[in-house]
């Protein structure tokens, strides 16, 4: 009966095997990078978290329409009662007829999931969007 050979029948060859899988990295090696040199993680904010989480799938800020609108300036664009009802209930405001929910539904042709945020999550969210909106703006009149 013929059987293949196996690379792990030689124990000098599974003990050395064995030993340079369980010992990699923890020998002390030359030329080895300190902490002191890496990147700083950026420290993002609860709304900037809350946004690249949440909406970035669907949206943008100032680099035009996806699935759903951009929304560069619509902190300002929108009523603020208005936006913060969108954000926490839009199936219920479509449920409502509310005028602007039912043409954002008709241009998009999808409409926005209740993304389940809380009052904090959403004033976050409206901060982070109105200082974004502000960032941008500066960035383009430098830029010219």
């Amino acid at each position: 009966m013929w059987i293949k050979r196996s690379p792990f029948e030689n124990p000098k060859g599974l003990a050395n095997l064995i030993g340079y899988r369980m010992f990699d990295g923890m020998v002390h090696q030359k030329n080895t990078k300190s902490f002191e040199n890496a990147p700083e993680v950026p420290n993002f904010s609860r709304g900037h978290y809350l946004y690249r989480t949440r909406c970035a799938a669907c949206h943008t800020m100032g680099q035009g329409d996806r699935l759903g609108p951009d929304l560069l300036n619509v902190v300002d664009r929108r009523d603020r009662v208005w936006l913060i009802r969108w954000l926490k209930a839009p199936d219920q405001m479509l449920a409502e007829k509310d005028p602007i929910a039912l043409e954002l539904f008709v241009r998009y042709k999808i409409p926005m999931p209740n993304l389940q945020l809380s009052d904090i999550d959403v004033g976050h969210l409206i901060d982070y969007m109105a200082s974004e909106s502000r960032n941008i703006a500066e960035q383009h009149s430098v830029a010219e």
